[in-house]
């Protein structure tokens, strides 16, 4: 995986997961996390720190494996 299709799949990840906790972007400044910081996370326009990182591992109750665990896309079938 390159780096560009590792940030968009973060910031999918992200996404989904503040989506899926019903919070907003500015929620998760509760863990020390600016809603810029999150939505250029969302965006795929930064690579984040590792405290950033942690931070979300924090927000989201997960560990950093967790975090960093895409699932695989679909490969279609010929």
């Amino acid at each position: 995986m390159d780096l560009p299709e590792f940030q968009r799949r973060l910031a999918d990840h992200i996404r989904a997961l503040r989506t899926a906790r019903k919070l907003r972007q500015e929620d998760l400044e509760d863990y020390d996390i600016s809603w810029k910081s999150i939505q250029k996370l969302e965006y795929a326009a930064t690579d984040p720190k590792v405290s950033t990182l942690l931070k979300l591992c924090r927000a989201f109750d997960m560990t950093l494996p967790e975090l960093l665990t895409f699932e695989e896309p679909r490969r279609r079938r010929k």
